[in-house]
């Protein structure tokens, strides 16, 4: 395999051309053709999509799993999820922000997309350890004491405006 790259001779745009920023897709050694990716303006919305799918079932099947073998008194389901979706968003972030590059529609697939959607809490989590590791412990506590009081404040107040109904 080879990276695809269109000379001067080749009819039809490049894939510069076509969508400047976005990498060049694999091609077979016998193929010559301008590569045309999908409009730019749907990419990142569909890799979020995507990966919303995916994540939202894995919190599902987590979810189910976790009642299944502890019950439903303590909320282990929601617990497991937080905790692996905030193991997974630091690991796959430093790696992509550390140690490699990557394509940011696999960040948005990953990041935003799957653990978005299997638990924002893991989101949550990373920002206030950036705060710290940037030297901002009093904002990142202001930060936690607010999410964990807006957030309980929210669901009495969801509660509340369902029940008025």
């Amino acid at each position: 395999m080879k990276i695809e790259q269109t000379s001067a001779e080749t009819s039809g745009p490049t894939a510069a051309e076509v969508a400047p920023g976005v990498e060049w897709a694999p091609v077979p050694d016998d193929q010559s053709r301008p590569f045309h990716p999908w409009p730019p303006r749907l990419t990142a919305p569909t890799a979020i999509g995507l990966g919303g799918v995916l994540g939202a079932n894995a919190r599902y099947q987590v979810g189910i799993w976790a009642a299944d073998r502890w019950g439903t008194v303590f909320p282990w389901g929601t617990l497991i999820i937080n905790a692996t979706g905030s193991l997974v968003l630091g690991f796959f972030l430093t790696l992509v922000t550390e140690r490699f590059s990557g394509r940011p529609t696999t960040r948005l697939f990953v990041a935003t997309g799957f653990l978005g959607a299997y638990t924002t809490f893991s989101a949550f989590s990373y920002e206030t350890v950036r705060l710290i590791q940037a030297g901002e412990l009093l904002r990142a506590l202001a930060y936690v004491a607010a999410s964990l009081t807006l957030g309980i404040a929210a669901i009495f107040a969801g509660i509340a405006g369902a029940r008025a109904l």
